[in-house]
């Protein structure tokens, strides 16, 4: 994790999970953080057979579903790996 209030590097102190910065806030203050993500595979539950064998990307908090019947036409760069088309539906490779 890296945290910053305008542009200066901060440690802030946590408490109960939160990141706890003291200071004199002024209008336009700027708070930028940045959270280490990695890309994981989730794979659906095989008990629902609609979605057996389904995979899903997610990227922190975000689901990426694809659907090989509307592949996008171009590869498409994530996080190391890389989208492509394989005649089929799209593949991972990470």
């Amino acid at each position: 994790m890296s945290l910053a209030v305008n542009g200066q590097k901060v440690t802030p102190h946590i408490d109960k999970g939160y990141a706890v910065i003291n200071r004199k806030w002024q209008a336009g203050d700027r708070i930028d953080l940045v959270l280490p993500m990695q890309v994981q595979r989730v794979t659906a539950d095989p008990k629902i057979a609609a979605d057996r064998g389904l995979e899903a990307l997610r990227y922190g908090p975000l689901i990426y579903n694809v659907d090989g019947r509307s592949i996008l036409p171009w590869p498409t760069r994530l996080a190391g790996g890389h989208w492509r088309r394989c005649g089929g539906p799209m593949s991972f490779t990470a």
